[in-house]
């Protein structure tokens, strides 16, 4: 009997074991192979992988490095708007301040007044300071944006204008006595006479001068004080200017520093 149970028991035993095996394996089996899939694939996918990496990683450089240009183009567009604003402004003061002073020059540059060439040639300069003072005036109004200032441009134009038709209108005077000088001199009968002619013109050129001078200085202070306005305006203007291209500045090193 306990040679037949004994027999039993190695003949049972075995097969428990391999069933307990066959279940513990059955449970691993499909993780194992599910595991080493995953593996597998990860292997065969790195290649596939790193150049998608790497394909995102250029495509992400460039768009930087175009963001980057774009900005200092931006820069350098701004740095040369700013610095033509900045030129347009001392240009045109400057040549303003020139013609006023032509204008306002009450010894005409110490020409000779009974030398009707002088005088044209003088006549002449005016309208070159005139013409380069509009010139850089039209440059003025492209770039300067501010009609505060355009409205005082116009009236220092107006007001020097008519102060130079004054002058004009008194040296056109001067010019037609220079002439009826001349006349006189030649065709005179007698140095008596002569003598007497060439006083009254003299005394009608002084009285021309004395009458020129007396509207011009009422007209000279205004000029003056309105060019000094002018002049402080655009100083303001100027400093607005460089601050405002200093906060573009700053405010580009932050944009370029986030894109970094």
């Amino acid at each position: 009997m306990k040679q037949i149970i004994g027999g039993l028991l190695q003949s049972i035993i075995p097969c428990i074991l391999l069933y307990v095996l066959y279940r513990k394996f059955k449970k691993l089996l499909p993780s194992y192979l599910n595991e080493k899939g995953k593996n597998l694939a990860m292997k065969e996918d790195v290649p596939e992988l790193t150049q998608l990496a790497e394909k995102e990683k250029f495509i992400f450089t460039e768009s930087t490095e175009q963001l980057k240009a774009k900005l200092q183009f931006l820069n350098v567009v701004q740095n040369d708007l700013t610095s033509i604003e900045r030129e347009a402004i001392i240009d045109f003061n400057e040549k303003l301040f020139l013609l006023k002073n032509f204008v306002l020059d009450i010894n005409f540059g110490y020409i000779d007044d009974a030398n009707n060439e002088a005088i044209d040639e003088y006549i002449r300069k005016f309208e070159q300071n005139k013409n380069a003072c509009l010139s850089s005036e039209a440059n003025f109004k492209l770039f300067i944006g501010d009609p505060d200032l355009f409205h005082s441009v116009q009236v220092l134009r107006v007001m020097i204008l008519l102060e130079w038709r004054m002058t004009n209108i008194y040296l056109t005077k001067v010019r037609a006595k220079n002439i009826e000088l001349e006349f006189v001199a030649k065709n005179c009968p007698n140095n008596d006479e002569l003598l007497k002619r060439i006083f009254d013109i003299s005394n009608q050129k002084i009285a021309f001068y004395t009458e020129y001078c007396e509207t011009i200085s009422e007209q000279s202070i205004i000029i003056e004080q309105k060019l000094n306005e002018f002049h402080a305006k655009c100083r303001s203007y100027l400093y607005k200017l460089l601050n405002d291209h200093v906060v573009v500045k700053t405010e580009e090193k932050g944009r370029a520093l986030q894109v970094v």
